[in-house]
């Protein structure tokens, strides 16, 4: 969950569930030890957003800057996609 750049200074959230598929079966512990770089990447990014960029094409936009990110964090272990389970915005 996070809060989205309005600009006008009103509180517009997200939620967002992902799942990362990777290839191979990846160890949770390592796993466990990636994940707050993973939550901030996601922070970071959505708190750039507007929610007028979390419509159609911007949730594409944010799939490929994320998965990216995501790539990078989890090397050497290699991700094969990112999936959004649900995307709410409030």
């Amino acid at each position: 969950m996070s809060n989205l750049d309005t600009g006008d200074g009103r509180a517009r959230y997200v939620k967002i569930t992902a799942r990362v598929q990777t290839e191979g079966t990846p160890d949770a512990a390592k796993m466990a030890l990636v994940m707050p770089q993973i939550q901030d990447a996601f922070q970071t990014c959505l708190h750039g957003m507007r929610p007028d960029e979390m419509e159609g094409v911007g949730i594409y936009r944010l799939r490929e800057t994320m998965l990216v990110q995501i790539e990078n964090i989890m090397a050497p272990l290699p991700v094969k996609d990112l999936f959004f389970v649900e995307v709410l915005v409030q």
